[in-house]
């Protein structure tokens, strides 16, 4: 993994402004900025350009929170992306992954949760204190692949994980009507009950699964 400064760790740690030609967007409301950017290589696919963004908003609200994205691009644009939201409890919920379609099955999910993670371990050991990952999911896959990559069930969720994973015959599992305009795949084995008539994210069953990584 790349290691990322101590300078771009206390930037995600402690809000400041960071200089213009970093900014992406700024306004009264937020500051879009490219904290740290460097070339890495990917197995598979090569050399890709790695960076870290950060969004402060000023002032915070329900869906003003700030995000932090990690993602990959090359030279024909983006290959993956994720991106955390800060919540008001302190726990980083991972809001968005997305990797292109091309660039599937090669690697690239694995490493950006890797290299987030990694960063995100760094910042708390700067903390001396743990940080909580939050991810909120339908999906039977995603549920499979992030509990194999050690996320576990959060308080309330056990019951229903254990019920996926070992009685399936309880659910159905069927692809989901809507997704991102920008992603041609389909979101396969969306997790419904029986009864449950509609196929849109909203009508899945949602599970939260968590992971704390502890200063070292």
């Amino acid at each position: 993994m790349l290691e990322v400064p101590d300078s771009i760790i206390q930037s995600l740690d402690t809000y400041a402004p960071q200089a213009d030609e970093q900014v992406i967007y700024r306004d009264e409301a937020v500051d879009h900025s490219q904290l740290y950017t460097r070339t890495d290589i990917l197995p598979v696919i090569g050399q890709v350009n790695f960076a870290i963004e950060f969004q402060h908003y000023f002032n915070q609200g329900e869906y003003d929170v700030d995000k932090v994205t990690f993602r990959y691009d090359n030279d024909d644009g983006l290959v993956g992306e994720m991106r955390f939201l800060l919540l008001p409890d302190g726990r980083y919920a991972l809001s968005h992954r997305h990797v292109v379609e091309k660039y599937r099955e090669k690697g690239v999910g694995e490493r950006l949760l890797k290299q987030a993670e990694h960063t995100l371990q760094s910042l708390a050991d700067r903390r001396k204190q743990p940080i909580h990952i939050l991810i909120r999911l339908g999906q039977r896959g995603v549920l499979q692949w992030f509990k194999k990559r050690g996320y576990v069930p959060s308080a309330g969720y056990e019951d229903m994980v254990e019920a996926v994973v070992h009685h399936p015959e309880r659910f159905v599992f069927d692809d989901i009507a809507d997704k991102p305009s920008d992603d041609p795949i389909k979101r396969h084995e969306g997790i419904f009950l029986p009864s449950t008539v509609g196929r849109k994210i909203k009508d899945t069953v949602r599970i939260n699964l968590e992971k704390t990584l502890t200063p070292q």
